[in-house]
């Protein structure tokens, strides 16, 4: 599968290889230079398609947000339980 992202100061859209569950909407880490000295960068999935002869590199992990969410909940709760 392709996903097809989009950079947050960019028009452009680029594809990714991806065998995670992913859907449009959610949020990816992908790499964005060359090896070894690879950077990430967290982007957003505007469409998932079969196949696209422009992906070369893998989307490398989805971002869990809604977990994300739950651990800032917890940590508030806590915070204003112990005062």
């Amino acid at each position: 599968m392709v996903v097809r992202v989009a950079f947050r100061n960019s028009p452009m859209l680029y594809d990714y290889l991806c065998d995670l569950p992913v859907r449009r909407g959610d949020l990816v880490i992908v790499p964005t230079g060359p090896a070894p000295f690879r950077e990430f960068a967290v982007v957003k999935v505007m469409e998932v398609r079969e196949h696209s002869s422009k992906a070369t590199s893998w989307v490398a992990q989805k971002v869990d947000v809604a977990g994300f969410n739950r651990k800032v909940e917890e940590i508030e709760e806590m915070k204003m339980m112990l005062g």
